[in-house]
């Protein structure tokens, strides 16, 4: 039996258990996952006895992503470095190290809908500058994208990310370009996602419809029962929530922590996800 977690709070409301129980069973394991609330102050010590226990491997969310960054430093994949943030922790060496699997698992969904085996010569829009997005450029850039624009309310914090990646481009064969701007004065791009928090609250976004109408592609990193958000409901062309980004960093680090690669039915495990619970 392979004990796994995920570490938040809230957790109450995480699909993670539902995730890899069906990776699980597709790859003729036992797996015993659980949800742990914790309290704020001590993810540090929630994870050093969930594995001095047996603990196989654990999932971290919000709000302790970078609290385990932090923790973990300097026992980090160069994903995790990059993104500044951690969601997976496993075992190397007798050591615990930090991963980031969110970048690869946006990617992959957004592959799987394209009908595409890369995202090279994409231009890509990015809505929000928080470590949401962050965590996702290293596996963008790994893409060989041609463009990265970040816009944000506040211009800044954009401003910040784009310089931080510009120091650290180095990393990649392709060069992109990377811009940043406010959200209404952003320009047109191949694809637009929306990494803010806009659609929590319903909120439509301040996009110029120009960049609305040549996306050709959307796609809105928070996942809903219905599948709708309030920036998906502007788009016009083919679009996606984020469950399918939820699916393929949990089946990364389902990877990472058993060197299994089981096969998924798609649309059975959307709807299985999908389903209250």
């Amino acid at each position: 039996m392979i004990h796994l977690a995920v570490m938040g709070n809230p957790i109450a409301h995480s699909r993670s258990p539902l995730l890899h129980q069906y990776f699980a069973k597709s790859a003729g394991i036992d797996v015993h996952y659980e949800k742990q609330l914790v309290a704020l102050g001590e993810i540090e010590s929630s994870i050093t006895a969930f594995f001095q226990n047996g603990g196989k491997g654990c999932n971290i969310t919000l709000p302790f992503k970078q609290d385990v960054y932090t923790f973990l430093n300097p026992k980090l994949t160069d994903r995790a470095l990059l993104s500044g943030s951690v969601n997976t922790v496993f075992i190397q060496d007798n050591a615990l190290y930090g991963d980031n699997t969110d970048g690869v698992g946006l990617v992959n969904d957004i592959k799987r809908q394209l009908g595409k085996t890369g995202l090279s010569g994409q231009r890509i829009l990015i809505i929000g500058a928080g470590g949401a997005t962050r965590g996702v450029i290293p596996s963008l850039l790994d893409e060989g994208i041609t463009h990265l624009h970040i816009a944000n309310r506040t211009v800044s914090k954009a401003a910040s990310l784009i310089d931080y990646f510009s120091q650290h481009l180095e990393k990649w064969a392709s060069k992109p370009t990377l811009s940043f701007s406010a959200i209404n004065d952003a320009p047109p791009c191949d694809i637009i996602i929306n990494a803010s928090s806009s659609s929590l609250s319903q909120e439509a976004l301040p996009l110029n419809p120009e960049v609305l109408q040549k996306a050709s592609f959307a796609y809105d990193m928070l996942y809903t029962r219905e599948g709708r958000t309030a920036f998906l409901d502007q788009c016009s062309c083919p679009k996606s929530d984020g469950l399918g980004m939820l699916i393929y960093q949990g089946l990364e680090a389902f990877s990472i922590w058993t060197g299994l690669h089981p096969s998924i039915h798609y649309a059975e495990l959307e709807q299985l996800l999908r389903m209250d619970g």
